[in-house]
Parts: structure tokens; sequence; C-alpha cells
């Protein structure tokens, strides 16, 4: 901003009549003269920061979107590997489960053969040991 030809407010007789007044009247009721080539080149400053401020708001603006993409994408594949790891664990709880089955019938039908080979050692032998079972 540029005030008069000098930086100074316009009107000698303005600035005399304040200071006869006091010097807080000068102050306060001044009225600054501003030239045309000043409030251009303030307008100009001004719309330059303005650009420079909208154009390093769109770069960040950019840059999130980037991230926001590449968050995005990571969280998909960790959902998929998720997927994934259930249904191996499920299979793997169904395996099990007939493992069980047919060692358990292996155990009753190795039993019940040994029953009817000898009676009675068959019941003087304690059952073998059952595999724990989980839920």
């Amino acid at each position: 901003w540029q005030r008069g030809a000098k930086g100074e407010n316009c009107g000698g007789k303005e600035r005399r009549r304040m200071e006869k007044s006091g010097p807080g009247q000068a102050f306060f009721g001044a009225q600054p003269c501003y030239t045309m080539e000043g409030v251009v080149a303030f307008l100009q400053s001004t719309r330059a920061q303005q650009e420079e401020e909208a154009s390093e708001w769109q770069r960040e603006r950019l840059e999130m979107q980037e991230r926001i993409k590449m968050l995005e994408s990571q969280c998909e594949a960790h959902e998929s590997l998720e997927l994934d790891l259930i249904r191996r664990v499920k299979m793997l709880e169904v395996a099990l489960r007939r493992e069980r089955e047919d060692h358990a019938a292996l155990r009753d039908s190795s039993a019940a053969a040994a029953a009817h080979a000898d009676p009675e050692g068959a019941q003087q032998q304690p059952p073998p040991p059952s595999l724990p079972h989980s839920s």
C-alpha cells in the first residue's frame, strides 16, 4: 500500500487541523489517501497469496486422496487375508473332527473285536486312552 506521493496522508490542511486538536485525534481521525498503483499492487499481491494457498491446498488434497486409496487397498488386502485364514481354520477343524471320528470308530471296532476273541480278558484290561476333544 502506498499513501500519497511520499507515503504520507493526503491534505496538508487536514493534517494541521488534526495536530491542533490533539495527538489522539490525529491518529483516529486521519484518512489515508491511497494511490491507484498502491491499491493495484496490494490486490495483485493478495491474489498471488490466495492462489499460492489454493495450490498448496490442492496439493495436500491430492496427497490425502492418494493416501486414502493406499490405506483402502491395504484394508481390502487384510480383509481378504482374514477371510482366507478363517476358511483354512474351518477346513482344519472339519478335518480334525473327521480324524477323531475315524479314530473313535477304529478304537471301538478294535475293542469289539478283542471282546469277541477273549471275552474274559477284555473286561480285565482298561480301555485305551481317548484323545482330548476341543469344542
